[in-house]
């Protein structure tokens, strides 16, 4: 089936199948501690992490236990960037825009070519809201686009070139998150549609975040409270203990509003500031 990779569509990379243990149950560790969680995902301690993909066991490397009240550093002011750094207990990071990047020159030339407002469309809250939140597949949000532009050839030509507009991962920002996971646990939160696993494969991610929270599967899109909770309980720490970081400032703020530390980001430089 072909993919339209118009919009990050990021589904859980913990996705479980029939053949998985039961939610809650022991997963065969050695570690009694190590259960898989009704995300799918399989939470580790001081001995390693483990998650679940289809019904399928991934360990990731050992990430060693952080005090949660660490003795503060005298050379680093608290409140300061670089002191935040030490204490998150989790980074909450956003995908397109932040870790996904799409060509919008391509963008702007399509929409140029066709003479047709292909973005405004495409964004239109009417249209984009019931795919982000599952209730219409990526497909039949892409026909919407057709019909709203006319629906004639010229229209559903130009959608077809727009959806397929190439994307790629920022290595930079790949980097810097893997780095953070060596302290503690990376999770994805995006405003997504129903086909993100293909995109995940297709970036190469598919098994790189400890946990992933897609609108499309969980039914709310940030900036709405209910997200950030569930990506908190996903990662195991408490809202407080997280660092929040998506390009878009209505999401950061969504993110304060609930006690986290968000980032407005930018460039990588920005993460690389939070993260120290």
């Amino acid at each position: 089936m072909k993919i339209l990779p118009a919009i990050a569509v990021l589904l859980t990379g913990c996705a479980t199948s029939a053949e998985g243990p039961a939610a809650g149950t022991d997963t065969g560790t050695a570690d009694p501690a190590v259960v898989r969680t009704d995300a799918g995902a399989v939470r580790g301690t001081a001995t390693g992490t483990y998650r679940l993909y289809q019904g399928i066991r991934y360990a990731t490397a050992a990430r060693p236990r952080q005090d949660p009240h660490p003795e503060p550093d005298r050379g680093r002011p608290a409140g300061t960037a670089q002191w935040l750094a030490v204490t998150y207990d989790a980074v909450l990071c956003d995908l397109d825009g932040v870790l996904r990047r799409f060509d919008h020159t391509v963008q702007a030339e399509i929409e140029a070519r066709y003479g047709l407002p292909l973005m405004k469309t495409a964004f239109d809250p009417a249209l984009l809201v019931p795919a982000t939140l599952g209730r219409v597949t990526e497909r039949e949000w892409a026909e919407s686009i057709v019909v709203a532009l006319g629906g004639d050839e010229r229209a559903r030509r130009a959608v077809a070139e727009f959806v397929e507009v190439p994307f790629r991962v920022d290595e930079e920002v790949r980097l810097l998150l893997a780095r953070a996971q060596e302290r503690m646990p990376v999770v994805l939160v995006t405003n997504a549609m129903d086909t993100l696993e293909e995109h995940l494969e297709r970036l190469g991610l598919t098994y790189f975040a400890d946990d992933v929270v897609s609108s499309a599967r969980v039914g709310v899109a940030k900036p709405d409270r209910r997200i950030y909770e569930i990506a908190a309980e996903r990662a195991g720490a408490a809202p407080e203990r997280c660092l929040f970081v998506d390009d878009r400032l209505a999401n950061v703020e969504g993110a304060r509003a609930l006690g986290m530390t968000g980032v407005h980001f930018r460039t990588a430089a920005d993460l690389a500031a939070a993260l120290g």
